[in-house]
């Protein structure tokens, strides 16, 4: 191994001991006919200055290969850079390996390293630095094979092949899609050399070259020992310039003249450009939720998925170039963690049934422990659901639900009053005293807006008659109106907005679906309304679907809090159920996807360019009309049930003036048989109306009364 602590010190230990021809001045070092080595050696260095490496580790397997010999003296003489060599004993301790045939137990590039002789243990500073391997023979090719897995998967590598062995050299290596492993494949006959960047979706898939840039060597570079005469054009699929004309306008080239060439580089991260997935099939889990996703059966148990999401997914297979097989969710259930088992989507893609969520899956801190999620690509505020109050709701009390209790009981107890000051202002001298019963007669009456035939003449019953009068008026104004409009239109909307209402309200009781993630919102909320919700909250107030939640809104007291997206979508044209506004835990939601998977970057990047463009607004309005309003004013024919108590009311009113006239007139008629009984009365003239007699002193007293 060899280690630059000073570059006097290095070079002299490489052309003393490493056995080949160096000028140290220039250094240049005799490497045969080689034109293709020698440029990439100058595009080497060239590439260290540009991405300003201070940290290079050098694989030389083969002591043979005085390319890396030459490369190490050309970088340091003008790069202040930490370089190491690594030869065969290093890489067999570093990365567990055995490079006779043995298999590496995939340790990273950052653990111990030892020197020459194996007497001490020292730090591999490449973790953050960069890897450089000069790909000559086949061997080499699996050398690297065994290296590459055992070093961390974000350490970057810098290749040296020929163009031409290219395919050859990496189609036994799986390069994966997060790897940021650079090729520089050089030829004999073109004084430039491409960048490529290799990867493959997985082991099955084919081999995918990415250009990523190209260095050309300049008139200026100190090179006396050749001048090239006939330089050829690289093949096609490595021919830079002609891929340069099909980028667009997002991709930006960075372009700088080095100390032997002019280096052109695409800007931005490696990883974000692989777009294309190969055609591999994503097992996708998801869930009936309009207006987001709308699944639609099809063979074999699998579903077609439509909505907002389902064209967002779509179009992230046609720009990644990825299939899809999507089920239902077995469950129906969105994704909890109960008794240490997960359910639902989350559930699905923990035990490896699926690789994505296709749905609106809340981002939270729980299920983030299990599963990754995508870039946010929509929000979600949930809002709380109850049954709209009808005339229905109320037929017992259509004529008393007007006034609020309350108000029933101050009008009460100021009847009570006018009764008892109208006694006492009678009590003059000036007039006739009124019963109790006249009193309650006039003061009742005048509170319906009838009058009276007494003659009021003190001063003060004239103002107790006054007061009636004026309290008629108000109350007579405000109970129809409320009247008139309950019975028309509706009863008014409660008086109920956020949950804490709800929490104070006597007799509505509260829920939510089972394993959904406002679960954890009520967990973790710092609100003392919903941490006493969620203390006192019982088993039975929790649903399995949405569909059952709704129903038992309109079947119980019962309000259901509900993604605000599906109750406008499903229920805002449905007037029994009223929405209620104030949004609630408003959250952000995303596709979920497997832990650690590799298509994290590639989608990431169609959603960030799907929401720029404008597409999820557009697909938003294709699916989400605006809901009608029940809001509006309607009215409509009064049904019999509105009417059903004061016709009730006064069916019995009616009855029991019949009842008694008729008890009374048996009455009568029972007394008179007795008279012509008991008595020896010999004529008796009675009227029609009232039973009256001219021998009046033969007739019992009590007859009298009639």
């Amino acid at each position: 191994m060899a280690i630059l602590t000073s570059a006097t010190a290095f070079l002299y230990l490489l052309c003393v001991g490493g056995g080949v021809v160096v000028e140290c001045a220039d250094g240049d070092v005799d490497l045969g006919d080689s034109l293709g080595l020698y440029r990439a050696s100058f595009m080497l260095a060239d590439y260290l200055l540009f991405y300003g490496d201070r940290t290079v580790c050098f694989l030389r397997p083969d002591p043979r290969d005085a390319w890396t010999e030459q490369t190490v003296v050309r970088t340091s003489l003008f790069r202040h850079a930490y370089l190491q060599v690594l030869t065969p004993p290093q890489l067999n301790h570093i990365f567990h390996l055995n490079l006779d045939g043995g298999t590496g137990h995939g340790l990273g590039a950052g653990d111990s390293g030892s020197n020459s002789n194996n007497s001490s243990s020292d730090s591999v500073p490449c973790g953050e630095g960069i890897f450089v391997f000069h790909l000559r023979t086949q061997d080499d090719a699996h050398i690297f094979a065994k290296v590459f897995p055992a070093a961390a998967p974000d350490v970057r590598w810098l290749l040296v092949t020929p163009a031409s062995l290219l395919s050859t050299r990496l189609s036994s290596i799986y390069l994966p899609l997060q790897n940021r492993l650079t090729v520089a494949a050089y030829s004999e006959d073109s004084h430039s050399i491409p960048l490529v960047q290799p990867y493959q979706v997985t082991p099955r898939h084919k081999l995918i070259l990415q250009l990523s840039g190209a260095w050309q060597l300049t008139s200026s570079s100190h090179i006396r020992r050749w001048e090239a005469d006939d330089i050829n054009e690289q093949p096609k699929e490595l021919n830079w310039d002609d891929f340069k004309t099909r980028l667009d306008s997002s991709q930006n080239v960075l372009q700088r003249d080095l100390k032997y060439g002019h280096m052109e580089l695409l800007e931005g991260d490696p990883i974000l450009r692989r777009e294309d997935l190969s055609g591999v099939n994503l097992r996708c889990t998801t869930i009936q939720s309009p207006p987001r996703t709308i699944l639609t059966p099809t063979e074999r148990g699998n579903v077609e998925v439509k909505g907002i999401l389902g064209s967002a997914f779509k179009h992230l297979m046609e720009m990644a170039n990825f299939t899809s097989t999507c089920k239902a969710t077995k469950d129906g259930q969105w994704g909890a963690e109960v008794e240490g088992q997960w359910t639902g989507m989350i559930g699905d893609i923990v035990r490896g049934e699926a690789d994505i969520a296709l749905a609106s899956l809340d981002i939270t801190e729980q299920r983030s422990s299990v599963v990754d999620f995508l870039m946010v690509i929509v929000r979600t505020d949930y809002r709380l659901v109850m049954k709209r109050p009808t005339n229905d709701d109320r037929k017992w009390r259509t004529f008393t639900s007007e006034f609020d209790r309350g108000v029933w009981e101050v009008l009460a107890l100021t009847v009570l009053v006018l009764i008892a000051s109208l006694c006492l202002a009678t009590l003059s001298p000036h007039e006739d005293t009124l019963t109790l019963s006249e009193s309650v007669t006039i003061v009742l009456g005048g509170l319906c807006g009838q009058g009276c035939t007494y003659e009021f003449q003190a001063m003060g019953s004239r103002l107790v008659f006054l007061t009636v009068m004026v309290l008629q008026v108000l109350v007579l104004a405000h109970y129809t109106s409320q009247l008139v409009s309950a019975m028309a239109v509706g009863p008014p909307l409660p008086q109920i907005s956020t949950i804490s209402d709800v929490k104070r309200h006597p007799t509505l009781k509260m829920g939510f679906i089972k394993g959904s993630s406002v679960t954890e919102y009520f967990k973790t909320s710092q609100n003392r309304d919903h941490q006493e919700i969620w203390r006192t909250m019982k088993k039975d107030n929790l649903v399995g679907s949405r569909e059952e939640g709704m129903m038992r809104v309109l079947q119980q007291p019962y309000v259901f809090l509900a993604a605000g997206h599906y109750l406008n979508k499903n229920y805002g044209r449905d007037c029994r159920y009223f929405i209620l506004p104030t949004p609630n835990f408003q959250s952000m939601s995303a596709f979920a996807i497997k832990k650690g998977s590799p298509y994290i970057p590639v989608l990431n990047k169609i959603i960030l360019r799907m929401k720029a463009t404008g597409l999820m607004e557009k697909w938003h309005d294709e699916w989400s009309p605006e809901p009608a309003t029940c809001n509006d004013l309607e009215f409509s024919p009064i049904e019999f049930s509105v009417v059903t108590t004061p016709i009730l009311l006064l069916g019995s009113t009616a009855a029991a003036e019949v009842t008694d006239k008729s008890c009374a007139q048996l009455h009568i008629s029972k007394m008179w048989l007795e008279v012509f009984k008991t008595s020896n009365a010999t004529t008796v003239i009675v009227s029609t109306s009232n039973a009256t007699t001219v021998t009046e002193q033969h007739l019992p007293l009590n007859i009298l009364d009639y």
